[in-house]
This record gives C-alpha cells, sequence and structure tokens, in this order.
C-alpha cells in the first residue's frame, strides 16, 4: 500500500523529471542539474525516483529548471 506521503514524493520526482527534460535552454541531465544546484547527481535520482524527500525550497528547482513546479 502507498501512502500520500509516497505518492507525493514520486509525484513531485515525476515533475522534476518532466521540468529537466522540458527546460528551455535545452534538455538537462540529472548531472547538468546537479551542478546547476550544487548538489551530488545521486540526490537529483533519488528526487527523480521518489526515494528522498525534498527539503530545498520550491524556488531553486524552478530557477534552475527555468519554469514553475506549477506549469504544465
Amino acid at each position: 500500500m502507498t501512502t500520500d506521503y509516497q505518492q507525493a514524493r514520486e509525484a513531485l520526482g515525476v515533475r522534476l523529471r518532466e521540468l529537466r527534460l522540458s527546460a528551455p535552454d535545452g534538455r538537462f541531465t540529472g548531472s547538468g542539474l546537479a551542478r546547476r544546484l550544487g548538489w551530488p547527481q545521486p540526490k537529483i535520482s533519488k528526487l527523480e525516483n521518489g526515494r528522498m524527500r525534498c527539503t530545498t525550497p520550491r524556488s531553486v528547482s524552478t530557477s534552475s529548471c527555468g519554469k514553475p513546479l506549477s506549469e504544465r
């Protein structure tokens, strides 16, 4: 059984991957986004796969990918 918390983590991961792959400056690799954020690459992978909770403000993701998280 998946909890609401886990579903939210997975949804965030899906959205982060969508933003990374559709960035206005071209597609980011996980490593490229990690460099841009100053994070280790495994953190991007864990976030995208719902294995890590995000404690960083949303504005970091927004400014790094060039799109707000809510934009679809």
